[in-house]
């Protein structure tokens, strides 16, 4: 049940968000080893955000798991950076990529709890 949520200053046109995320979903899918069936994926842009007291471009993902695996966080942190430099022309400096893990229980989809 992975959600891998993007908020970016940058504008993107509707195209081109679709085709990102679309590249993330599988992306992720495929690093967690789960159906990409469960995955979701948004992203809110333009975002009024500052960075280091800057308004220029940044950006903030966030990865949300059930049960996410420590040892897959390097790969996953490395592949997100490059989708983000290469598909949103985001300089690598200036976006931030957090991982959140959610207990057993506590993740609700389609009337059961996982």
């Amino acid at each position: 049940m992975p959600f891998l949520n993007v908020h970016t200053t940058k504008a993107i046109g509707g195209w081109h968000a679709k085709e990102f995320l679309t590249a993330a979903s599988k992306l992720v899918a495929t690093h967690l080893e789960k159906p990409e069936s469960v995955m979701m994926t948004g992203i809110q842009h333009p975002q009024v955000m500052t960075l280091g007291g800057s308004d220029a471009v940044c950006a903030m993902i966030e990865l949300t798991v059930l049960g996410l695996e420590d040892h897959r966080v390097p790969a996953l942190y490395d592949a997100l950076q490059t989708l983000a430099v290469e598909h949103l022309n985001l300089p690598p400096d200036r976006i931030f990529i957090t991982f959140h893990d959610v207990p057993r229980g506590r993740w609700g989809w389609n009337g059961q709890r996982f």
